[in-house]
């Protein structure tokens, strides 16, 4: 009994182990591409390259950088969101001009390399704060302001899309 219990402890040790090297291959992936944007920028972009590249942000999907004053940089995290980036690319561009209110119009669509093995984009900046407590006065205006934004989304004709190929 005490040999199954050592072999279980040994494997718990193992599933951990590779669990953290899950992480730190994020990490260093995460890393890698911090240090990626302004090579992939005088790849693809030479005019931009001299601009000014700091972090902007990051989430599940998306590491972001603000590239001088009028632009975004979003380098997908995985190749799972890389296929959402090309989605992106098409979209937001057919959508830039329905809505009332700004939407990220993308301004460089970047193709796969060997640098850089996902689809990534240059948007325009859009000026604004985030959705925090501390930055919405009012939140009730707020809330009737996102509400109509989703209505008028809701109401723009798919252009012959259906959700299986393209809005998926």
């Amino acid at each position: 009994m005490s040999g199954s219990r050592a072999t279980h402890k040994h494997s718990a040790c193992q599933v951990i182990r590779r669990e953290d090297l899950r992480h730190d291959t994020a990490r260093q992936r995460d890393r890698d591409r911090r240090g990626d944007g302004r090579s992939l920028l005088e790849e693809h972009c030479p005019q931009w390259a001299r601009l000014p590249l700091s972090p902007a942000g990051a989430g599940t999907d998306n590491t972001l950088y603000r590239l001088g004053e009028d632009s975004l940089v979003r380098l997908p995290r995985t190749a799972d969101k890389a296929r959402s980036v090309r989605k992106e690319q098409e979209w937001l561009a057919r959508l830039a001009a329905l809505p009332t209110r700004a939407i990220p119009e993308p301004v460089h669509a970047a193709a796969p390399t060997t640098a850089f093995p996902l689809s990534w984009s240059v948007y325009r900046w859009i000026a604004g704060d985030e959705a925090r407590r501390d930055t919405i006065q009012d939140w009730a205006a707020f809330g009737t302001d996102l509400a109509a934004f989703v209505r008028e989304l809701h109401d723009i004709d798919l252009m012959g899309a259906t959700r299986p190929d393209a809005l998926s």
